[in-house]
């Protein structure tokens, strides 16, 4: 407490400058567009030293406040003197929105709700595996499209301790938690059940429906080959009648 009795608030005639403690004493702002919106508010030199400079807690408005720290884009309104020296005003509050971690997910917060990754290293180490993220991402959030239905029966529900995301992933067809062990025998591409004693062609549902409608369309083409046949032959035999009444005819 010692160490920030000598610091006093930088605004002129502040009558609360020396009375509050380090919590309600902020320094000037490391970024140099929001530095210079604190300077040019309480008229200070560009050239000044800000070291040891620092503004406390009643030249702000309420919503410049976090939890536990002055927003970064806050700049002091309040008590700073004269009105028609105030060169910006108060910054309006913005909205914190957080996303979905999965690439291709569109969900936010608000006005969705998203869930912490657990803090367990373990855990979390799987959890960031499974979403394909890197370890230096400090704070992840998940929505619930990526857990089964039954881990958050409602909207408001908890996850679980133990639980894993396993659903909508990332753009592949199958998700490595679904996926069966595979034997020896998938691995080299050999479908076990199948290739003992059986005709490859028989034992395919799809090669057996293109056989059928192979042997089908071969029935309706010979069986239209012998409609065509049976037609012919009628002009035929009504061109031969039609030739034996005509000679029948000249013959009278």
């Amino acid at each position: 407490m010692i160490k920030y009795e000598r610091l006093r608030c930088t605004v002129s005639e502040c009558h609360e400058s020396g009375l509050q403690d380090s919590s309600s004493m902020f320094k000037f702002p490391s970024k140099p567009s929001v530095r210079l919106k604190w300077m040019e508010n309480l008229c200070m030199p560009k050239d000044a030293k800000l070291s040891n400079r620092r503004v406390c807690r009643r030249h702000f408005e309420p919503h410049c406040f976090g939890k536990s720290k002055l927003f970064a884009w806050a700049v002091p309104t309040l008590f700073v003197g004269k009105t028609d020296r105030l060169h910006h005003g108060a910054a309006k509050k913005k909205k914190l929105v957080r996303k979905c971690c999965i690439g291709d997910c569109t969900t936010r917060s608000p006005p969705d709700r998203l869930h912490c990754f657990p803090t367990e290293p373990q855990l979390r180490k799987e959890w960031m595996k499974l979403c394909r993220l890197k370890d230096g991402l400090k704070w992840p959030f998940i929505c619930s499209r990526h857990f089964r239905p039954s881990l958050l029966p409602n909207k408001n529900s908890k996850l679980p301790k133990q639980a894993l995301p396993e659903l909508n992933l990332g753009t592949d067809t199958e998700d490595p938690l679904d996926l069966p062990l595979r034997n020896e025998a998938e691995d080299e591409g050999i479908d076990e059940d199948n290739s003992k004693g059986t005709d490859g062609a028989d034992s395919c549902p799809s090669c057996q429906g293109t056989k059928d409608i192979s042997v089908n369309l071969h029935q309706q083409l010979a069986a239209a080959l012998l409609r065509i046949q049976e037609l012919e032959q009628r002009l035929e035999d009504h061109a031969d009648t039609e030739e034996e009444e005509y000679i029948f005819m000249l013959m009278k």
